[in-house]
């Protein structure tokens, strides 16, 4: 199984790009914070929009990308939190899945495991 490992950003980092008309599965998530202060991190899918699907719809043409979050949480200090399988199995990604923390740490370790249907 496919894994992915990023270090905490407060910009979102990517862990693994969907192929086309493929639909990407989580199916572990291990969330480690070594630091003093409790943290929050967020996985979020990102993916490109369809430029005339933006104009037709009366939305902003320069919107580029969509980025929508799957997963968050709280993870305390000093703690690894191993997500339950039963929070991920309703969450299907499309495009780059990215890993976002509440701030810059390489005390925080974002661990994901993923297939492709």
């Amino acid at each position: 199984m496919p894994t992915a490992v990023v270090t905490g950003h407060t910009t979102p980092v990517a862990l693994f790009t969907v192929p086309s008309h493929l639909v990407g599965r989580l199916t572990a998530l291990d969330l480690s914070n070594e630091s003093g202060v409790a943290r929050i991190i967020r996985i979020r899918d990102d993916f490109p929009t369809d430029a005339s699907v933006v104009a037709s719809t009366g939305a902003s043409t320069s919107v580029a990308s969509k980025e929508i979050e799957r997963f968050r949480m709280r993870v305390a200090e000093n703690v690894t939190e191993i997500v339950p399988k039963n929070e991920l199995e309703n969450i299907r990604c499309l495009g780059t899945i990215k890993a976002i923390a509440d701030s810059v740490s390489t005390d925080v370790h974002i661990l994901a495991q993923y297939h492709y249907e």
